[in-house]
This record gives C-alpha cells, structure tokens and sequence, in this order.
C-alpha cells in the first residue's frame, strides 16, 4: 500500500472509520486558497487530504479529477491542506500549496484547514484519504490507507453513479 504519512501525528492504536457528521459543513463555512468561502453545494462532493510534498496525494488528485472531469461534471472536487502536515519536516508551506496548484493542478480547489476541521474529518495520520459526500451532505464512504488501499477510479466511478442514482 501506497501512502504518505506524518510522522507529527500518530496513527490510532486501531484504524477505525470515524462517523463524520459535521466535517463538510465546517469545510463549507471555510475559506479556499483564494480566500473565497467554500460555500454549500447540493451535488456530491469528495474531499481528499492532501500535501504539496505527497507524491501520491498528486497521483490520486490527478485521476479523481480527472474521473469527475469526463464522467461525473456535477461532482464537487476539494482538497484539504492540514497545517500541521503540510509543515511537517519542513517539507512544505503555503507557498508549495501555492506553487503545486499553480505549477500542476489549476483546475484544483484548494481548502487550508485547521485543528477543528481536522478533528472533524477523524484526524486521519495518512495521506491522501479520500471523503465521499452525497449530495445531502452525508457522508457516504471514506477511503482510509489505514484500512485499506486506495480506490482506483473505476471503483469511485461506480460509487459516483450509484450516488447519483
């Protein structure tokens, strides 16, 4: 299995899926890259954690996107850039999250969040894991690199059509 971890922060004694309630209201009610605010949107989102660092974070990124690019438009695509990984080693910064969309994902909607939002999303220790909201804001599954591998983009496509119904 493939995945880029923090050695900052520890990984739970035992991987569990934690029940995330209010993890895409609180990334919603932040703010982007850009600083504009996420905002609701009624169409299924996927939220992936990522760092400007993680080679495989980019790798997942670039087939999500473009996943939902030729078959799923009306999905919303996030990435979340946690602070404390993102610093980590001093492997990155604001500016390498910068740099890494403008170099190499413009078409990426970058979310900076905090301990908070972190907390809310489980506090996964391993990157990228990957969120599925549907389209009313629950949660309908999560790839945690803890419990298992990564989906290749066939499977999130099934997942995706399923969601739309």
């Amino acid at each position: 299995m493939v995945a880029c971890s923090s050695p900052a922060i520890a990984p739970p004694a035992a991987p569990a899926v934690p029940q995330i309630a209010p993890a895409l209201a609180a990334i919603e009610g932040s703010r982007d890259l850009e600083g504009a605010v996420v905002g609701r949107d009624r169409e299924i989102t996927i939220v992936v954690s990522f760092a400007s660092w993680c080679a495989y974070c980019h790798v997942q990124l670039a087939a999500i996107e473009q996943l939902v690019h030729t078959a799923h438009p009306a999905v919303r695509l996030l990435a979340v850039s946690y602070g404390a990984f993102e610093l980590d080693d001093a492997r990155g910064s604001d500016s390498a999250v910068r740099r890494f969309v403008a170099g190499g994902a413009p078409w990426l909607r970058v979310v900076p969040i905090d301990d908070r939002e972190f907390a809310e999303l489980g506090k996964p220790p391993l990157l990228p894991t990957i969120w599925v909201f549907a389209a009313d804001g629950s949660l309908a599954h999560v790839y945690d690199p803890r419990v298992r591998i990564l989906p290749k983009p066939a499977e999130l496509d099934v997942l995706l059509r399923q969601l739309r119904g």
